[in-house]
């Protein structure tokens, strides 16, 4: 059993309802939209 390590890690979401763009995308941030709607092609190029 010494040979495996639990890690546990977090992931988190945070909304800024005050900003009309994404952090690291030009692509625009509006709410109440479809799924995948909101991308730009720099955002899709990864």
């Amino acid at each position: 059993m010494g040979k495996y390590f639990v890690t546990i890690g977090l992931e988190m979401h945070c909304e800024g309802s005050l900003t009309n763009s994404k952090v690291f995308s030009p692509a625009k941030n509006e709410y109440n939209k479809l799924p995948n709607c909101n991308v730009s092609p720099i955002s899709t190029s990864c």
